[in-house]
């Protein structure tokens, strides 16, 4: 399997179908369930793979049952920050709308996992669609809808699975969707105001379709960061401690497509405040992201810093 994203994402609210996430652990249902019962949780390539293809195929659906062992983790800022939108405005299937305080996103660093932790759903999908209908009708949709709309996968969510409980203390960091999603945001990014300020047809009532929408830009169009942008996404950064003010930050300018040699970031970057945030060698180091504009972002700094 290819090696994760140097960072991930995950949205983890009341609502997160028996998965549960604090500062210590990012744990399963299956993991949360046999906590209390003292039984084992089973590794899906464990499993046959009729059952393997079958849970994987529920999880992704977002069908709830005790047995699911997955954690879902997303490499796309926009599509986290727009779930996050999604969950507030309308809430999960059966379930009420949630107040921004109780949305919880984290960041972590895949880079203090032992590699394999984390796996991308494409590359299970691919593994067992062979052995369940429904996965393989899911994984042709999935095909079908990128091809349709860009020809390849831009369109990609960018998702990545781990396993049972991780041990996640000291690896990440959380903070609520109240403290992001904010006038600064908008400053980013004006359409996730829009989300926020729909009525009942609005914006921020869709995910995939409102995803799709906000990443039509990058097709053909370099915005030059602002210093407003610059600003806006400061602000925000440091509000995740100073472990993670760059990264966070890189992920945040690039929710705008961005130049390679964009005047402002490398001003931003090449600044004795910045340089104390984190070590050259993290801010140098690939987030290999394929989802929106990071990977971008991030060669600027690493060559220029």
């Amino acid at each position: 399997f290819d090696q994760a994203p140097r960072y991930l994402f995950r949205v983890s609210t009341p609502q997160s179908d028996g998965a549960s996430t604090d500062r210590f652990c990012a744990r399963s249902r299956a993991a949360r369930h046999w906590a209390y019962s003292n039984g084992p949780t089973k590794d899906i390539f464990s499993l046959h793979r009729e059952e393997a293809a079958y849970a994987l195929y529920r999880h992704l659906t977002w069908i709830s049952f005790d047995a699911d062992n997955l954690v879902s983790w997303k490499s796309s800022l926009l599509f986290a920050i727009q779930y996050m939108i999604y969950l507030h405005k309308r809430g999960k299937p059966n379930f009420p709308k949630l107040a921004l305080r109780e949305i919880q996103l984290y960041i972590l660093d895949t880079t203090v996992f032992p590699k394999g932790v984390f796996v991308r759903d494409l590359e299970l999908i691919e593994e067992f669609r062979a052995s369940n209908r429904d996965l393989d009708n899911f994984a042709a949709n999935v095909r079908v809808r990128t091809r349709e709309t860009h020809g390849d996968d831009t369109f990609y969510y960018g998702e990545y699975l781990s396993q049972g409980a991780l041990e996640i203390e000291d690896r990440c960091q959380m903070v609520t969707a109240d403290a992001i999603i904010t006038q600064d945001l908008f400053s980013l990014r004006p359409e996730f105001e829009e989300s926020m300020s729909g009525g009942s047809d609005g914006p921020g009532l869709r995910l995939a379709s409102e995803v799709n929408r906000l990443r039509v830009r990058f097709n053909d169009h370099i915005q030059p960061a602002s210093l407003r942008e610059l600003a806006a996404a400061q602000r925000i950064a440091m509000r995740f401690g100073r472990r993670w003010r760059v990264p966070v930050a890189a992920h945040l300018l690039a929710l705008q497509p961005r130049g390679d040699g964009d005047e402002y970031i490398l001003v931003m970057f090449r600044s004795p405040p910045v340089r104390s945030w984190l070590p050259l060698s993290l801010i140098r180091s690939s987030l290999d992201c394929t989802t929106d504009a990071s990977e971008k972002v991030l060669s600027t700094w690493r060559w220029s810093i």
